[in-house]
């Protein structure tokens, strides 16, 4: 809803009431608005077709930065988890090298 009223505020010939008859409506974020289309703006709430229009353009606007705010979210999540990954082979491989060491250490002590 927070983003649905962020988006409509920004459009000069729509005032605060339109948000809650969008949620009167069943729209509830941005999504909704760009999934809906102007038609159901100006049947329903008798709004200008040319102001409907701006809205959905908004909308979708909006939509697309949500978008790509997950899939920037999602690409951070798998760096990370790479990352992890990644760090952990590496500790792996120096435990692994520490313990070779050792038992070099320990058969050069034997042979001595």
């Amino acid at each position: 809803v927070e983003r649905l009223t962020e988006c409509i505020r920004n459009i000069e010939s729509i005032d605060d009431t339109i948000v809650d008859k969008l949620i009167a409506l069943g729209i509830i974020s941005v999504l909704d608005l760009d999934e809906v289309g102007a038609e159901p703006l100006v049947s329903e709430l008798e709004m200008d077709k040319d102001v409907a229009e701006e809205l959905i353009a908004a909308a979708t606007e909006e939509t697309k930065k949500i978008t790509a705010e997950k899939e920037s979210s999602k690409a951070v999540k798998v760096l990370k988890k790479e990352e992890t990954a990644t760090s952990e082979d590496a500790e792996d491989s120096t435990e692994e090298e520490s313990k070779e060491e050792e038992s070099k250490e320990e058969e050069e002590q034997d042979n001595v």
